[in-house]
């Protein structure tokens, strides 16, 4: 129930060193609200105007019950800003890394001043539409326009989550395909390439403090795990596990992007090499220590180039440190790797974004897969079968030229002909074919429809050498 009180704080006496306990200066109110949850609220040093709050309090709490007072009153009054601080406390306590904080609150931030939203019901999609079509026009691409759009989306749900809000403006906003326009596409090199990358990396001087051998080890990994850029910077050596059989990478929570624990195998010949690489390190340091994380793609572009690896190919396609990554699962495509395993390997909550992304497929591995399909079924053995079972195979023999393609009219320059391009014959060449009245028919393509139909005595104007129709309209 609602009460009156003053909280209690201990202090230690300079002089004595004994523990006092205080009482507060101010009253503190404390209630349920219309959604029961228990509230807390600082009243003033007056109790009289303390126990006048408290009423009020619960007053509004009946009529909030009742629906006659707004529960959102309150916060539509108060500053879009206030709000964001409340936010950035939400994703905090959510466990989102501050980087990514800091980033959806500036990204909101913007969105907020540019589109003047000062307080709750100023926000409007028609507004934030405009400002997405005033960048578009600036050239900026649909990956940044989808940034603000998930930052003030997910902004906007939290504020009728918490209440504070009655509905969410920009829910019927869907994100932009960005295929269409995409500014940095990535790629992946061949084996043959990617060996070379290795062994000028190995030769090349430090970089920002990791040496050549660092980081060809660390493109190893990176390539033959998936693991991103900030997973593979917070490993150390007791992430390994390369005794058991089945040797495995432990990637903590806090490291991962989705905020679970991964445990990942290892290629056994991998593994081979990470136990000679963990010879050296300390157990409770960083394997791969330093800035480089911040400069990730200035550091394999410099490998590249000592590699003779163009960075981007001829339709302007990257392999920075995040293209390691797509190396990883192109190669399990490449060797015919279930998705959903490749989905587990990566990691990813949709198959969708596994095949789509992140599988970089040739022309020619396209072709490979249609070759593989099973051979066309041979139609002439299925005709010849059919045919002999009806008692017509030497009529619909000639009509159709032989059974579909042995003996076609397309191909055929005459049965009787004797030169090179003749068709060798057999006994049954000899017989000459003949139509259902006994009279011979051509089969060969030099003579035209209406010469067959004068030598048999059939209409000229019939479109076809088949005699069963010719006996027809005869």
């Amino acid at each position: 129930m609602a009460h009156l009180f003053k909280p209690t704080y201990s202090v230690r006496n300079k002089e004595t060193g004994v523990a006092m306990t205080k009482k507060a200066k101010h009253w503190y109110v404390e209630y349920l609200d219309a959604q029961g949850i228990r509230r807390r609220k600082k009243g003033y040093t007056d109790k009289a105007a303390s126990q006048q709050l408290l009423a009020e309090l619960v007053k509004r709490t009946s009529l909030e019950q009742e629906g006659v007072v707004d529960p959102c009153a309150e916060h539509r009054q108060r500053p879009l800003v206030e709000h964001l601080s409340a936010y950035r406390t939400h994703l905090k306590a959510k466990g989102d890394t501050e980087k990514y904080i800091d980033e959806t609150v500036a990204s909101i931030t913007t969105v907020v001043g540019e589109c003047r939203f000062l307080v709750i019901r100023d926000l409007s999609a028609s507004r934030f539409s405009r400002f997405l079509a005033d960048l578009r026009e600036k050239g900026r691409s649909p990956r940044t326009l989808n940034s603000y759009l998930t930052a003030i989306k997910g902004y906007s749900r939290w504020l009728v989550r918490d209440y504070r809000s009655e509905r969410d403006v920009f829910a019927h906003l869907s994100r932009i395909n960005e295929q269409s326009d995409r500014r940095h596409e990535r790629r992946h090199i061949t084996q043959k390439q990617f060996a070379n990358l290795i062994r000028e990396t190995k030769k090349a001087p430090p970089f920002r403090g990791l040496s050549g051998p660092d980081r060809a080890m660390l493109y190893m990994v990176a390539a033959y795990t998936g693991l991103r850029r900030a997973e593979l910077a917070s490993l150390t050596p007791k992430s390994f596990d390369l005794g058991s059989s089945s040797p495995v990478v432990t990637v903590e929570a806090a490291s991962s992007k989705h905020r679970q624990k991964d445990q990942l195998p290892l290629k056994s010949d991998l593994a081979a090499k990470l136990a000679c690489f963990l010879v050296r390190k300390i157990p409770s340091a960083p394997l791969w220590p330093g800035t480089w994380r911040n400069r990730s793609a200035d550091m394999i572009k410099a490998d590249l180039a000592l590699a003779k690896i163009p960075y981007k190919d001829e339709i302007e396609r990257a392999f920075d440190f995040h293209a390691l990554r797509h190396q990883f699962l192109s190669s399990l495509a490449e060797q015919k790797v279930h998705p959903s395993i490749a989905q587990k390997l990566a990691r990813h909550s949709t198959i969708t974004l596994t095949m789509d992304r992140y599988t970089h497929l040739h022309a020619m591995d396209l072709q490979g897969a249609l070759e593989s399909l099973p051979k066309l079924p041979d139609d002439s053995t299925q005709m010849s079968e059919s045919a002999k079972a009806t008692g017509t195979d030497e009529i619909l023999g000639v009509s159709l030229g032989v059974s579909l393609g042995v003996r076609s009219v397309f191909s055929c320059p005459s049965v009787s002909s004797g030169g090179k391009d003749a068709v060798k014959k057999t006994d049954a060449d000899n017989e000459i074919p003949t139509s259902l009245n006994g009279d011979p028919v051509s089969v060969c393509p030099d003579e035209s429809l209406a010469d067959i139909g004068k030598k048999s005595g059939r209409p000229g104007g019939t479109r076809t050498p088949n005699p069963l129709i010719w006996n027809q309209v005869r």
